[in-house]
C-alpha cells in the first residue's frame, strides 16, 4: 500500500487570488474575468471539448499572480471560446517577473493552442490579454485547465 501525494504538486489558477486585476473597458460594458466559467457564464469549450476548469479573460485584461516557490511549469489550453464562433482576435503576453515567456495573437479562427511554460523560479507571474485585429469583438479568451505544477 501507498498514498499518493500528487494532487498537491498541481494547483489550478482559478484556485489562486491574483494580487492585481486590472480591465479597461473599451466600450460601457464591463467584462469582468471568470474563474471555471466562460465570460457569459456557461462552461469552457474549445473545439467542442468542455473544460472544468480554467480562466475566461477579455482584451485588456491584466491579472498578476503571486507564486510560491517550487513551481515549476504553466499549463493550459489556449483559445477564443467557442460560444463567440469564429470571431475574436486578442494578442496575448505572459511574463514571468517581467520577462516574456509567450506572446501571441489568438483568433477565433485558430485550433486551441497547448500553453507549456518554464516558471521556475519565477515569483510573479503576469497574464496580459490586449486588443487584436479587431479592437474588443467577441475577445473571449479561455486559458482552459490553466495549472501551475511543482
Amino acid at each position: 500500500r501507498r498514498l499518493d501525494f500528487g494532487a498537491s504538486r498541481l494547483v489550478y489558477l482559478s484556485r489562486l487570488e491574483p494580487r492585481d486585476v486590472k480591465y479597461t473597458p473599451f466600450f460601457d460594458v464591463t467584462w469582468r474575468y471568470r474563474r471555471d466559467r466562460n465570460l457569459d457564464g456557461g462552461p469552457l469549450r474549445l473545439d467542442g471539448k468542455v473544460f472544468d476548469r480554467g480562466l475566461a479573460l477579455h482584451s485588456k485584461t491584466r491579472l498578476v499572480y503571486r507564486l510560491a516557490d517550487g513551481y515549476r511549469r504553466f499549463q493550459a489550453v489556449m483559445g477564443i471560446d467557442q460560444l463567440v464562433g469564429r470571431r475574436g482576435n486578442v494578442h496575448v503576453i505572459i511574463s514571468g517577473d517581467g520577462r516574456k515567456l509567450l506572446e501571441a495573437d489568438v483568433r477565433g479562427i485558430d485550433k486551441p493552442r497547448i500553453v507549456d511554460l518554464d516558471v521556475a523560479g519565477v515569483a510573479e507571474l503576469e497574464i496580459l490579454v490586449d486588443f487584436g485585429g479587431d479592437l474588443d469583438v467577441a475577445d473571449h479568451l479561455d486559458l482552459a485547465d490553466a495549472r501551475l505544477l511543482r
